[in-house]
C-alpha cells in the first residue's frame, strides 16, 4: 500500500527538520506553513502548499540519485 501524500510530506519534513528554512526558501512557502504541515497543524493543506513540497523532495531525491550514480561510476572506474 502506498503512503498517503500528506503522511509522506510529514515524514520527509520531520526527517529534514533542520532544513525547514531552506525548504521554505526554495519552495517559496512561508516557514510557518512548512512547520505547520510537518507538525500536523495543517491537516488539509491546499495544492498550492503540497505541490511545491512534493516537487522539492522529488528534485532532492533525483539529485541524491545523480550523486550516487556518479560515485558508483567513479568506484567502478577507479
Amino acid at each position: 500500500m502506498e503512503e498517503p501524500i500528506l503522511e509522506y510530506l510529514r515524514r520527509r519534513l520531520n526527517a529534514s527538520k533542520g532544513e525547514w528554512p531552506r525548504i521554505a526558501e526554495v519552495t517559496k512557502l512561508p516557514y510557518d506553513t512548512v512547520a505547520k504541515v510537518a507538525q500536523g497543524e495543517r491537516p488539509n493543506p491546499t495544492l498550492k502548499v503540497v505541490q511545491p513540497l512534493m516537487d522539492y523532495f522529488r528534485e532532492f531525491d533525483a539529485m541524491v540519485d545523480r550523486v550516487r550514480s556518479g560515485a558508483d561510476k567513479q568506484a567502478i572506474a577507479g
